[in-house]
């Protein structure tokens, strides 16, 4: 099995510190996995230029050709990812934030399925739960059914409380637990209606979303054969055309 660690600190320290104690635990119960790094500060990602080039028409036309897709190839191909990231003042750094402007076209056109997500953030002040929030939020958006959540506070000159190493093992053995079985989440009637939102953003406005139409063209109630059940995908369905008359009452 392989993880895959996109690493968001501009500096190898409390970060990348937390995150090797997290691959201590995993490897202490199964040393055959494979723990890869992805260190944003090392792949000179171009600033994102919001030109909508790739939520609009495709990120093939992104006008940057740097790493950004190896990085994303490199969580595709991985069994689990791990976001990890300090708070700085309250949200992530320059160099996540970045990321994540780049791969806006994800929050359109979601890939990764089925595929865990741990998203730590540390943290030796405040800001830990509205990064937390903030990223977690990110990642359900790309496609990870579900996300577990690990904050950190500590200081380089106290080291790691019995509470936080507990804190640590436990997370980590159960994002272990997930990525071995695969993260086979159920979506809920919140993620079906969002599907239904994007897919609608889509037909309506088809002249400035032309990606967004060839990827939801042959997605019926939800973004793979859904597992939710007839009553939320009805219920999203009645939502949806509640939506749609709302909006022919309006224009």
């Amino acid at each position: 099995m392989k993880i895959t660690a996109i690493m968001g600190s501009p500096r190898k320290g409390n970060t990348l510190d937390a995150v090797r104690k997290i691959e201590a635990e995993i490897l202490a119960v199964d040393p055959t996995v494979e723990v890869n790094y992805v260190f944003l500060k090392d792949t000179k990602l171009e600033p994102c230029r919001g030109c909508f080039a790739c939520i609009g028409r495709g990120e093939e036309l992104c006008p940057h050709k740097d790493a950004l897709s190896d990085v994303l190839n490199t969580m595709l191909d991985a069994d689990g990812v791990i976001i990890a990231s300090p708070s700085y003042v309250q949200s992530v750094p320059a160099l996540m934030k970045n990321f994540i402007d780049r791969a806006a076209y994800l929050c359109h056109r979601p890939v990764f399925f089925d595929k865990p997500c741990l998203v730590v953030v540390t943290s030796c002040g405040g800001g830990i739960k509205e990064t937390l929030t903030y990223l977690s939020k990110i990642m359900r958006s790309w496609g990870f059914a579900s996300t577990l959540n690990l904050g950190i506070m500590m200081h380089p000159a106290m080291g790691y409380s019995p509470k936080t190493l507990a804190n640590i093992r436990r997370t980590a053995q159960q994002f272990l637990a997930t990525v071995r079985q695969g993260d086979k989440t159920v979506p809920g009637l919140l993620d079906l209606m969002q599907f239904r939102m994007m897919r609608f953003n889509a037909q309506m406005d088809q002249k400035h979303f032309p990606a967004d139409v060839l990827f939801y063209a042959d997605k019926n109630d939800y973004y793979l054969p859904s597992r939710a059940g007839a009553l939320k995908s009805g219920a999203a369905r009645v939502f949806e055309k509640l939506i749609v008359r709302i909006m022919d009452a309006t224009m």
